[in-house]
């Protein structure tokens, strides 16, 4: 899908959304296409972030390098706080969004939390792998929930009921 040629692409980029960056942890996105918004997990804050960017203008063209094809400016993307910095989580990495539920895997702590899209705590489970092991997270065809444990290298599955 594209190889290394990017000279076609088109970035789209958003002032609004200021993310911390934590070297070494996973930051995650995740689109939930009926409203068409992206769910953002900022690693330095501590916080889950809504972003509808269908609220954003095109402001301009922003200078890229060669071959890296076309980066946008889009202005007025509505940055909703979901999670905030206070509400158990520390550096929020893996997300996955299923049945209107987010999973988020803290890699500060190796908890795994359930929020709605609201923000409400709807559960939280310590895997038991501690700190800096909890990396991706996907929810399976099967409902089960799969983490990737980064410490040793392995996808576990977390089961639970029908």
């Amino acid at each position: 899908h594209g190889g290394e040629d990017h000279s076609d692409g088109i970035k789209w980029v958003f002032p609004e959304v200021k993310l911390t960056r934590v070297d070494g942890v996973p930051g995650h996105m995740v689109h939930e296409p009926i409203e068409g918004v992206v769910y953002v997990s900022d690693t330095g804050t501590g916080r889950l972030l809504k972003i509808n960017p269908k609220t954003a203008t095109w402001a301009g063209v922003e200078e890229t390098w060669f071959g890296d094809g076309i980066q946008e400016i889009m202005t007025g993307a509505t940055v909703t706080e979901v999670v905030g910095t206070n509400q158990g989580l520390i550096q929020p990495a893996g997300l996955a969004l299923h049945d209107g539920v987010l999973f988020v895997g803290d890699y500060a702590t190796g908890w795994l939390f359930a929020y709605t899209v609201d923000g409400t705590l709807v559960n939280s489970l310590d895997t038991g792998l501690g700190q800096k092991a909890l990396g991706g997270i996907t929810v399976g065809p099967d409902g089960q929930i799969y983490l990737v444990d980064m410490l040793t290298n392995r996808v576990l599955r977390i089961n639970s009921a029908p």
